[in-house]
Order: structure tokens, then sequence, then C-alpha cells
């Protein structure tokens, strides 16, 4: 075997188990947007996420709940948005995010980078399906089609671009 193959497939496979890694270390985390900067020190931050989860979504949760809680980026003049890190999966939460309607905030999950780019690519598509009446949402890096007649969701496009 030529010893650059050998050496560029070793480098994809580990490309791939942290691609991996990176994903599993995301799973717990959200993304809190449109929350203003008024909080002096972590503990106001983290009692801030605990008024909006346990007030707004309402959804019961205590400080031995989150793992971290920090914002994202440089401070300007734009709320920057708020990293969430929880001891269980957020799942829950997200269910309930349509409870923050009107509020100017909104919550997302923590993705990877590579994917972020993919579902960017996938989103014309996804506006393009819902256009035609169409139910379709975007998960993860799959376009997921419900047709009336079906009564499982039916995936119409899977984008795997090294292991995502």
């Amino acid at each position: 075997m030529n010893i650059y193959l050998f050496v560029y497939t070793e480098t994809e496979e580990y490309g791939k188990r942290l691609d991996d890694f990176d994903k599993k270390l995301r799973q717990r985390n959200l993304i809190l947007f449109g929350i203003l900067e008024e909080e002096k020190s972590y503990h106001e931050l983290e009692e801030l996420v605990l008024q909006i989860i346990n007030i707004k979504l309402e959804i019961e949760c205590d400080r031995k709940d989150i793992e971290f809680v920090g914002r994202m980026g440089k401070k300007n003049t734009k709320p920057r948005p708020i990293r969430l890190a929880l001891t269980t999966y957020g799942k829950k939460i997200l269910q309930r995010k349509n409870a923050l309607e009107g509020s100017g905030s909104y919550i997302k999950e923590d993705f990877p980078p590579k994917v972020l780019e993919i579902r960017k690519t996938l989103i014309p598509q996804l506006n393009e399906h819902r256009e035609n009446g169409v139910k379709a949402i975007l998960k993860y890096v799959k376009i997921i089609i419900k047709e009336k007649s079906q009564e499982k969701p039916k995936t119409v496009l899977q984008k795997t671009e090294e292991g995502a």
C-alpha cells in the first residue's frame, strides 16, 4: 500500500472520529438568542437562564441540571448568544421552544461548524418544499417530508459529508 494513501485514509478516519466526538459533546448544548446582556456575573447569567426555562418555558429546572452557561463571542452592541450545557439532553426544552414566540428570543441546537454549513445549503430546498405546501422539517443534515397519506415521515434528502 502506498504510504501516502495510508496516511490519507488514517487522517480521514480520525477526522470522522473527531466529528462524532464533537457531535456527542454538543448534544447536550442549547444556544439562546436575543437575551439582553444585563448580567454582571456567571451566577446572574445562570439565574437568568433558569428563569427563562422555569417561567417562560414552564419546565422545572434548577442549578444542578446546568453544567455550564456562558456568552459566545466578543462583546459588542448586539446581545451575544448564550451557550447552555445541560446535564441531561435538552430535548424537552427544544419541544417547548415555541413558548418564546413573540418575546424576541429563541432557542436552537448547538451544531458543529461543518453541520451548520450543510444546513445552510439545505435551507433553500426546505423553503421550496414548504412553498409547495409540503410539510418539511430540517433534522440534523436531512430534509424530512411528511406526506398526508403517510403515518411516518419520509426522508427525502440525506447529505452526509465526512460523517456529518
